[in-house]
Order: C-alpha cells, then structure tokens, then sequence
C-alpha cells in the first residue's frame, strides 16, 4: 500500500517566498533562526528572516542545509536537539503576540 502524505502549498514567506525541500535525512540536530525587528509606526515586531538546519545523515556524519529567506536580521537563535535523549523536531511556529520572540514555539519530542 503506498503512503500519500499531503504536502501545504504555502504560504511561504514576504514577496517573494517559495518551496524548498533539504531532502530525506536521519534527523535534525540543530536549527538555526536569523531573527531581527521590523518597526512599524506604532509597533516593532519581530520576526524570523531566515531558518537553516543542521541535518544527521545515515552515516551519522553532520550535513548543513544552505539558509532559507533573507538574512538581513541582526540576531542569531540556535535550537539543539538531543537524539540520545528522543527529541525529534515536530514544528516550528511563530505566533502574533506582544514580545519579540516570546511567542515562538519549538515543538520538539513525541
């Protein structure tokens, strides 16, 4: 019996965001989040530019996915997994809410 698994179309980021896919690996070690403040007349949010991953591969060996988005934030936010310990990255979402960042959620272990 084949296994379809529907896929989201989007959306996908600014103007001009699009798909991207790193491939099928054994896990995700790390994720990395290029961050920074928009400032709008009243409010400054902020927000997430640019994402990357640090992947295990079969061979156990480390495989960095090239950056996704802009890079144009000023802050760096690493999130690290630990495997021994059974977590595996579920989601990553970014809620609207007051605070910059303090509504970002990592989903991580089943």
């Amino acid at each position: 019996m084949d296994l379809f698994v529907q896929r989201d179309p989007g959306p996908w980021g600014a103007q001009r965001g699009r798909h991207w896919d790193d491939g099928v690996f054994v896990g995700i070690k790390q994720v990395l989040l290029d961050t920074g403040c928009i400032v709008r007349s009243v409010n400054t949010n902020m927000v997430i530019y640019a994402i990357k991953f640090e992947y295990e591969q079969r061979d156990r060996e480390s495989f960095m996915s090239p950056w996704h988005g802009s890079n144009r934030g000023d802050q760096l936010h690493k999130i690290v997994l630990d495997s021994a310990a059974g977590e595996v990255h579920i989601s990553l979402r970014r809620h609207p809410v007051g605070r910059p960042l303090a509504s970002l959620e990592e989903v991580a272990s089943i």
